[in-house]
């Protein structure tokens, strides 16, 4: 039995976020110290490597912590309609939510596709509004429980 309430508008601005900028250097780090360890120093794969880690870190450091790239999400959308991301190059495009999404108290990544691309949202608790956060999450959960 489907429920006839209207599900209220939530629309969520994403801000930079210190955790996830944290969490990023972090691996990116981690990442480089495992490379160096792994790899012979007088190996050519180091030139390798270590560029192309570096270019990762970039890409998605201004992708998703400072918002900057063409490919960042700005805002996320959901009514009854369905799912809307809008960029910053102020592209918007409906997507379907997939249930793989990740939900926690304290970092929220949102799964989503549209035909054959997939995008993925980090939105760690510093990177939206507390109530925002809360309310995100409560939809997301009432969603699981009715599919």
């Amino acid at each position: 039995m489907s429920s006839t309430r209207s599900v209220p508008l939530l629309e969520l601005e994403r801000r930079s976020s210190r955790s996830l900028a944290l969490i990023l250097t972090t691996l990116h780090i981690t990442a480089a110290v495992c490379v160096l360890l792994v790899v012979p120093y007088t190996s050519n794969a180091l030139l390798l490597f270590l560029p192309v880690l570096g270019m990762n870190f970039y890409t998605q450091y201004c992708r998703h912590v400072l918002l900057s790239d063409s490919k960042s999400v700005v805002t996320v959308r959901h009514a009854e309609q369905g799912w809307l991301l809008r960029f910053l190059e102020e592209e918007e495009i409906d997507v379907q939510i997939l249930p793989d999404s990740y939900i926690h108290p304290l970092l929220v990544i949102l799964n989503f596709r549209q035909g054959r691309q997939r995008f993925s949202v980090p939105l760690p608790f510093d990177a939206l509004d507390p109530e925002q956060h809360r309310k995100l999450r409560v939809r997301l959960n009432g969603l699981r429980k009715t599919d």
